[in-house]
C-alpha cells in the first residue's frame, strides 16, 4: 500500500529540508562527502527512478555501452547531491529562516 500522493510529496520535501539544514552546519568538503554516500544511496534505493533514467539514457544515447550509461547516471546523481550542498551553502549569507518562509508558501 502506497502514501498517497500529496502526502509522499510532502513527506519528501521536507526529507530534502532537513538533509539541507544538516548539510548547512557542517563544513563544506565534510557537507559534499555526505551528499556523494546520500546519492549513492538513493540511486540504490529507488530502483523506480533509476530505471527511468537508465531508460531515458537508453533512448538518447543507444550506442554509447550500458556500463557508460550506468557511470553518466551515477553522476548525474552525484552532482544532484553537490548541487544541493552549493545551494544550502550559498544561503549562508542569507538567513536561512528567510529560505525556509520563501519555500513554504
Amino acid at each position: 500500500m502506497s502514501l498517497p500522493e500529496t502526502m509522499q510529496k510532502s513527506l519528501e520535501y521536507w526529507l530534502v529540508v532537513a538533509v539541507a539544514r544538516v548539510l548547512g552546519w557542517v563544513p563544506r568538503g565534510l557537507a559534499r562527502l555526505f551528499a556523494d554516500l546520500l546519492a549513492w544511496a538513493i540511486y540504490h534505493a529507488m530502483g523506480r527512478l533509476r530505471r527511468v533514467g537508465e531508460r531515458n539514457l537508453q533512448l538518447a544515447m543507444p550506442e554509447t555501452p550500458m556500463e557508460r550509461r550506468e557511470e553518466i547516471l551515477r553522476g548525474v546523481y552525484r552532482h544532484l547531491g553537490w548541487q544541493l550542498v552549493e545551494c544550502w551553502c550559498s544561503l549562508g549569507t542569507l538567513a536561512h529562516g528567510s529560505f525556509l518562509a520563501f519555500t513554504t508558501r
